[in-house]
């Protein structure tokens, strides 16, 4: 305790020497970026040159992330947040997704995120499943990254988050405040529901909201509304504590029924109230530029909380009026604006924005954020470059505010990324492709090329045309908007754009060869382009005394026609020559009265700011001479000096007034003996002031030695009051027993010294001595109270078991009530199970229930296969048919346990039935064996299969018909049924052959009655065809039977011979031919008419051929040839019908 004091003693003393020595005024740092700034050069082009929007930002710091963490891990820095925010920002299709694809030589998005859980995978199973002792926020953080990836939280290596965040209310708030806020919005993110359990400390959403409200703060004025880490002394709400409480309760606000269900017992109408105060307050203590301070000064993270907030709430963060209707005030979010480091801004947006770090990566718009650009940074200029927490913040903030202007998702509702929920996961996202149009002249495409939102769009070059070379692309096909030079970089805008090509005439050039004479006056034509129509100069516009004008000519020889216009289309630099024909002088008052103004006015020293109008006066008239009268006014150097003289005047003016505005703010400062830490905002304000102006006016401000010494009595009693509000709780904990003394009765003080600590500032934490004490008591009291947890549970159990019958008094109505205990046994933790004290009474019971169960399960079993027997027939009445019965039964019986077998009673009957049986099927056996032989008998009568003749069909039929009769398992027995099979089809083969043979015998009667070779005649080819019809008509078996074909083909052949010979024939002989040698067509006989009369057209025929052949043989022929030939061929004829007829019936 002395020793406290003592260092407290000589930090006074510090303080005070410090006040004497004093130190120069702070500096900005760091730059400021102005997003509104229209002449800042991003070394970018933007889409028609307008100010970049806020999605050109967030795929900026989406690719800075990903540059600057290649590997994610756990961690606060490089972990969770950079991979919840390259995921929560994929529903926008930038450009950055196509960079994540480029992770580990184009292996995918995909892979840097499994790689990411597999490292997390990792380190859970390192640390059991238990990753902070104190820190609830551990698991909270890295749900955050789990959900956007819709990872099962409840199965983490084996690990249930849920089940953890579920298990303790106690340990959610051991860190104080944050604890409650992270897990309410962790658990938020999908939705999940905690754990019901019995115990008095299971944790819910209804607990953690009460322990946020009973929190608001409440300064010493009354002011009640928004929350920090501490709430003693003159409690000020904080912007990021107020935020981050907020979003946690955001889910509820205006929705009633889902407040209730989460069991606070806070009323709901005084939980939206104190939402109100939180949105309300934050309205209050915003920054003049929009932005929010911590630590005294603006910076990116305590803007981006309250940027959140807003969006979670569904609230537009630039709006000007915010109605809180439960506490009716009025809230804004859009300030009157002020300059911060240089930058004007006056919302919150804006004001987050000039926290960008252009150009602080790999290429042109990559770039995080800074925590700062002037004042405090945190330590080590941590803050005044770009940092990674700062960015990682920025970057989530502008991704909620721009999910809140599109209507998305807000930033922790995750479930539009659950497939659980309908929504759509990572792995399915991509960046949107958009298109460039390049469109030349009349409208013409001349190429589409596809980019993603704010990627880098190298504009292309493009080539010339007649008379005109590529000048550049422009927005508008008229060339009114936006201009892009080829090779410009362009941030490719969030849809398809389309570039006109614009073309810059070449300037042909105009030359004249006067031949003596000389132009007239300036307007004579030195160029032109294709597209002008030039008039060239006429005899009013060039002279040569004594000469008249007569024209111009393209060449020196001043031949061909005259010249008088450059037409429209014309290309190429022009000369032209000019024919001749032989013929036969400053106003000086005005310069006068302007000398007179300038020597009226005063000296340079007499000069004085009234002066600002007769000079203005002087210049005009300056400005109003001709140039040649401006040379040769001669005290022109005096309105000169007089007019920079006057620059200073006014420059000096505006100084002397903005530094006199900054003195005047120190002036009302209070003395620094009457200086208190509630006069810190007056002190910062005036500091801001002096921050914004030039050096010229700090200069002018003779004062600032006031200010640097109220700046330091202020930090002097800032640390003062660190150093009592630490020193109380030094004080509380060194009341505190040791941890090896602690019992459970101390847990009020611990709880009084927690509730103390936590409420202290970071800073001020860092300055208790005693910390690492009640660390380690924390630890200890927390794991009193888990074992006096598990006594009591313990304890329940053990009085279950005591409850129970003793054990020879044990029966199966006890059943219930044992499984009732072992579950409630089961349930307890192994630490609780190892202080359950009579579990072998429970064991040894549970031991005769089984014992119990399994006689009364023998008995049944038997007396089941007991009542199956009895329904069985009597011995002598079974049948083969029951044979399954019985045997099902027997296998029935042989599945029982040795002792089931022996509680059967009436084995022996099963035994009987089946010798019965066996009797039954040696009889069967018999009698099948009697059918089987006749049958086989039968079929090896039947001849071979070589000899088999039609028939032998009766014999084959009897066979089948025997076989057929026979059972399915008699048949299945028949050893040559084979032959049987072969033997009918054999019969049926010849039974086909018989009628292929009929069909090929009318075929080959057709063919026989035909006229030999020699004899065929044109008249004859009807019949020749038919008998061809008649044979293609046969199938392919029935042809092999025709054994005259070869006639038909001979005599088809024969007849083509004929044809062809009638061709070269007189007409008349041709008809006689085809006639018949002059009969008619009717006179022709078919083919059958032939066969059923062939006597008498034998007679008929021979009659015929016999007069055409005497009218063609020589005289020396006689009748008695004629006769024998003719009776002859009737021999022939009839002789190959007999032997056909023979061979058909053979």
């Amino acid at each position: 305790m002395r020793n406290n004091r003592f260092m407290i003693y000589i930090l006074s003393i510090f303080s005070v020497l410090l006040l004497l020595i004093g130190i120069d005024p702070r500096q900005t740092h760091a730059v400021a970026h102005d997003p509104n700034d229209q002449n800042y050069d991003y070394q970018l082009r933007f889409w028609e040159d307008r100010q970049p929007d806020i999605g050109f930002y967030i795929n900026a710091a989406a690719r800075h992330t990903f540059e600057t963490v290649p590997d994610p891990n756990m961690g606060t820095i490089s972990g969770e947040w950079s991979v919840m925010n390259l995921l929560r920002g994929m529903y926008t299709g930038y450009d950055y997704i196509n960079t994540l694809d480029t992770y580990e030589n184009n292996s995918g998005k995909e892979k840097y995120f499994t790689d990411y859980m597999k490292r997390i995978e990792d380190y859970v199973v390192i640390k059991q499943g238990n990753l902070d002792r104190n820190k609830s926020t551990e698991w909270s953080r890295l749900i955050l990254s789990l959900s956007a990836l819709d990872y099962d939280i409840s199965d983490v290596s084996g690990f249930d988050f849920i089940d953890r965040l579920s298990s303790s209310h106690r340990f959610s708030h051991r860190q104080g405040i944050n604890g409650p806020i992270w897990e309410i919005i962790a658990m938020n993110t999908g939705r999940y529901e905690f754990y019901p359990s019995p115990s008095e400390d299971a944790n819910t959403y209804g607990k953690m909201i009460d322990y946020i409200l009973d929190r608001e703060i409440k300064q010493n004025d009354g002011t009640l509304g928004g929350w920090a880490l501490a709430s003693f002394g003159n409690p000020q709400p904080d912007p990021d504590i107020t935020g981050m409480a907020l979003q946690a309760l955001a889910s509820y606000y205006g929705n009633k029924e889902k407040y209730e269900q989460t069991g606070a017992e806070t009323p709901f109408e005084d939980f939206e109230a104190a939402v109100e105060r939180g949105i309300y307050i934050l309205s209050v203590i915003q920054a003049e530029n929009g932005a929010f301070k911590a630590f005294g000064n603006v910076n990116a993270e305590s803007t981006v909380q309250v940027i959140v907030a807003l969006t979670e709430l569904g609230i537009d963060p630039l709006l000007n009026n915010v109605y809180l209707s439960r506490i009716d005030k009025t809230a804004s979010f859009v300030t009157e604006g002020a300059v911060q480091d240089g930058v004007w801004t006056n919302n919150m947006i804006d004001a987050l924005l000039t926290f960008w770090a252009d150009g602080s990566r790999s290429e042109l718009g990559v770039g995080g954020f800074k925590h700062v650009t002037t004042g405090f940074d945190g330590g080590g200029d941590s803050g005044y470059g770009v940092n990674a927490m700062a960015t990682d913040q920025s970057l989530y903030g502008l991704i909620a505010y721009d999910r809140f202007t599109k209507g998305e998702n807000t930033l922790y509702d995750m479930t539009d990324m659950m497939k659980a929920h309908g929504g759509t996961t990572y792995t399915d996202m991509k960046a949107r492709e958009l298109n460039i149009h390049y469109i030349g002249l009349q409208d013409k495409e001349i190429n589409v090329e596809t980019a993603s939102p704010y990627g880098i769009v190298e504009i292309p070059e493009n080539d010339p045309i007649t008379g005109k070379e590529f000048k550049n692309w422009n927005s508008q096909n008229d060339g009114s908007g936006s201009s892009y030079e080829a090779l410009e970089k362009l941030s490719m805008p969030n849809h398809d754009i389309s570039l006109y090509a614009q073309y810059e005439n070449i300037e042909y050039d105009i030359m004249f060869e006067l031949n003596g004479g000389t132009f007239i006056g300036q307007h004579v034509p030195k160029e032109y382009t294709v597209e002008d129509e030039v008039l060239l100069p006429t005899l009013k516009q060039i002279e040569k005394e004594g000469f008249e004008f007569d024209g111009w000519y393209d060449n020196p020889q001043l031949k061909g026609i005259e010249v008088t216009v450059i037409s429209e289309g014309s290309t190429g630099d022009k000369t032209f020559y000019a024919k001749w024909v032989e013929q036969t002088e400053g106003d000086e008052e005005a310069i006068k009265a302007v000398e007179e103004m300038i020597d009226q006015l005063p000296g340079k020293n007499e000069l004085a700011l009234e002066d600002k109008e007769a000079l203005e006066n002087a210049r005009d008239a300056y400005q109003a001479l001709t140039p040649i009268e401006q040379d040769q006014v001669k005290n022109y150097s005096k309105l000169m000096e007089l007019e920079e003289k006057l620059r200073q005047l006014i420059e000096e003016e505006q100084d002397r007034i903005a530094s006199e505005k900054v003195t005047n703010l120190i002036e009302e400062l209070p003395t620094a003996d009457n200086l208190t830490l509630n006069d810190r905002e007056l002190v910062e304000k005036a500091r801001l002031a002096y921050e914004n102006l030039t050096k010229n006016q700090q200069a002018l401000v003779l004062n600032l030695d006031v200010l640097l010494q109220l700046e330091e009595v202020l930090q002097h009693l800032q640390d003062t009051y660190d150093a009592e509000r630490a020193q109380e709780v030094d004080d509380m904990i060194i009341e505190l027993p040791t941890v090896e003394d602690l019992v459970l009765e101390d847990k009020e003080s611990v709880e009084e010294v927690r509730e103390a600590f936590y409420r202290l500032t970071l800073e001020q934490q860092e300055l208790v001595e005693n910390k690492q004490k009640f660390h380690d008591i924390e630890d200890r009291m927390f794991e009193l109270e888990e074992i006096a947890k598990d006594l009591i549970e313990a304890d329940k159990v053990e009085k279950m078991i005591a409850g129970l019958p003793k054990v020879e008094d044990i029966n199966m109505n006890d059943q219930a009530n044992v499984q009732q205990v072992r579950k409630a046994f089961d349930n307890l933790t192994k630490q609780q199970q190892d202080l359950v004290s009579n579990m072998e009474v429970l064991e040894v019971i549970e031991a005769r229930i089984q014992e119990i169960e399994k006689r009364m399960n023998d008995q049944k079993a038997a007396s089941n296969v007991d009542e199956m027997i009895n329904n069985l027939p009597d011995v002598h009445l079974v049948t083969i048919q029951d044979k399954e019965l019985v045997e099902s039964i027997m296998k029935e019986y042989e599945s029982l346990t040795e002792s089931q077998q022996k509680l059967v009673e009436n084995k022996e009957k099963l035994d009987q039935l089946r010798t019965k049986l066996t009797e039954l099927e040696e009889q069967i056996e018999k009698e099948d064996k009697k059918a089987i032989d006749q049958v086989e008998e039968k079929i090896n009568g039947l001849p071979h299969i070589d000899h088999i003749k039609v028939q032998d069909k009766k014999k084959i039929e009897l066979a089948r018909k025997a076989y057929n009769d026979l059972t399915e398992d008699q048949k299945n027995r028949i050893t040559n049924i084979e032959k049987l099979h072969l033997a009918e089809k054999k019969i049926q083969q010849l039974e086909q052959e018989e009628i292929d043979k009929e069909s090929a015998l009318e075929v080959e009667t057709k063919i026989e009655v035909l006229p030999l070779v020699t004899d065929i005649k044109l008249s004859d080819k009807d019949a020749v065809e038919a008998a061809r019809k008649a044979y293609d008509r046969l199938t392919e078996s029935q042809k092999q039977f025709v054994t005259n074909i070869e006639k038909l083909i001979a005599l088809e052949e024969k007849i083509k011979e004929l044809e062809k010979e009638n061709v070269k024939k007189p007409q008349k002989q041709q008809e006689n031919d085809r006639t018949g040698g002059g009969k008619t067509s009717e006179g022709i006989k078919s083919p059958s008419e032939k066969t059923n009369k062939i006597a008498d057209n034998n007679d008929s025929t021979n009659k015929k051929a016999e007069k055409e052949k005497h009218e063609k043989l020589p005289g020396t022929a006689t009748n008695i040839f004629n006769v024998f030939a003719i009776g002859l061929i009737v021999i022939i004829v009839g002789s190959i019908i007999y032997f056909v007829s023979r061979k058909r019936k053979a």
